[in-house]
């Protein structure tokens, strides 16, 4: 009966933490597909303003941070985050994760933009759907990336073993 008490608080656990994280994750993917489909409604003036390079990686690093968030929701029947840690990390983890699938979309897209990477989509007359896509898929990295919760808690518990030996 104990060890039924004790399985049912560690799945809310881990469905709390879950939400915490899907909500944060899901809201600022809201608010980058509307800033994106609101740069693609004006995409003729700001191809003007800003030039067709610059217009096409800001929107490599929207559908970066859409990526992230994507990977975010297919992983998360996977993953088993605990609400033992504070409701602001899961929140600044979710965050960290979309800012990092935006900065992965930049990087991927300015490499192929130079030639780096798929220069044959460059030659094609393809270069910026590539950029798009590659910069969606690029964020969907953000999985490789180690759970900032899991380096807190790790070093928290290394720190309080290392204080437990020096007494």
């Amino acid at each position: 009966m104990l060890e039924q008490a004790r399985s049912y608080i560690a799945d809310r656990n881990i469905e709390t933490a879950r939400y915490w994280q899907m909500v944060t994750a899901c809201v600022l993917g809201l608010i980058v597909g509307l800033a994106g489909m609101a740069l693609w409604t004006l995409r003729a003036y700001l191809t003007r303003a800003w030039g067709e390079s610059v217009y096409f990686l800001v929107m490599s690093g929207a559908a970066g941070s859409l990526g992230a968030v994507m990977s975010m929701i297919f992983r998360m029947g996977h993953s088993f985050p605990t609400s033992e840690s504070p409701k602001a990390l899961h929140i600044l983890e979710a965050i960290s994760r979309v800012f990092a699938g935006c900065l992965s979309g930049l990087l991927i897209a300015g490499s192929i933009k130079i030639g780096l990477i798929l220069p044959a989509f460059r030659e094609a007359g393809q270069m910026h759907l590539a950029m798009l896509i590659a910069g969606m898929a690029s964020g969907a990295s953000e999985r490789w990336a180690p759970s900032l919760i899991a380096r807190l808690e790790g070093s928290s518990e290394k720190g309080q073993a290392e204080k437990g030996k020096t007494r």
